[in-house]
């Protein structure tokens, strides 16, 4: 969501990707170089937090669009004093849905289901709870159920596999507790 608005308005692009999915760089710039975009005007870089602040307070970039944590953000800030240039920060996130009493329960089963396990749940913008109006709560619990069991967790390169793994042995922990919990 700002990669190609950048590159629309004329803009070259470094993408720094989160160290956690660093292939999902590569692999965005090849599919732009692949479809003719020219040399160069989008690249990446593989780089540690110092080592990006340090670009943006020396002056090397002239925008910085961030999607991550707050502390994140604030780093970001913090690196960008003094300089004046333009920000765009999407910190956090702890999104919830509800389900209304009106709604198209096969609909809204599916498209929760997708948003909360997209990216194995990494997502910052990621359904993290739902509500559901009583009248449609015991059936609407059916349904996500059938949905997440049809899930098949593996190896992201197996087109059979649905549901790849968290990048994170911590990540992997709290699920596991909040299996643990909601199995109580």
């Amino acid at each position: 969501n700002s990669i190609v608005p950048a590159l629309a308005a004329g803009n070259a692009v470094i993408l720094k990707h989160s160290e956690q999915t660093p292939l999902c760089a590569e692999q965005l710039v090849a599919a732009f170089a692949a479809a003719g975009l020219a040399a160069g005007v989008f690249q990446y870089l593989h780089a540690s937090h110092d080592t990006i602040g340090q670009l943006i307070a020396g002056g090397a970039v002239d925008y910085v669009a961030f999607t991550g944590s707050v502390h994140g953000g604030a780093a970001i800030e913090a690196a960008a004093a003094g300089r004046f240039i333009g920000r765009g920060l999407e910190l956090g996130g702890n999104d919830p849905a509800y389900v209304r009493a009106d709604a198209d329960l096969q609909h809204a089963a599916e498209t929760l289901v997708d948003g909360a396990f997209y990216n194995a749940g990494q997502s910052c913008c990621g359904i993290q709870r739902i509500y559901v109006h009583d009248s449609l709560y015991k059936e609407f619990v059916e349904r996500t159920v059938a949905l997440t069991e049809a899930y098949r967790l593996g190896n992201p390169l197996d087109p059979q596999t649905t549901l790849g793994p968290v990048v994170r042995a911590r990540a992997a922990a709290r699920y596991t507790a909040r299996a643990a919990t909601a199995a109580k």
